[in-house]
């Protein structure tokens, strides 16, 4: 939460224990695993990203991140985890798994 709450919108990283990665999804941050772009980006370098393709682009240069599971992308295209079973149920974690 305190990632979002200072304006962090998503985060690249080589790769994320595995808690930190659930939770992150589970809150609505995008969170995208790729080895090949640690050596191209400098701390607080502008990137884009779309988290559904894993693609990331950096100044022009594209790199490949996973890809979100199911149920990952489920959440994020709700928002929330708490949005995705608001709005669709329990039942929508075992529909996308």
């Amino acid at each position: 939460m305190a990632i979002k709450a200072a304006g962090i919108e998503a985060v690249v990283a080589r790769s994320f224990a595995r808690i930190f990665y659930r939770n992150a999804i589970n809150i609505g941050l995008p969170v995208i695993q790729c080895d090949a772009i640690y050596d191209a980006v400098e701390d607080g370098d502008p990137i884009s990203i779309d988290i559904h393709s894993g693609s990331i682009d950096v100044d022009g240069k594209m790199f490949q991140g996973e890809t979100p599971g199911p149920v990952a992308a489920a959440i994020m295209e709700a928002g929330t985890l708490i949005d995705l079973i608001k709005t669709r149920g329990w039942a929508a974690i075992e529909e996308v798994s």
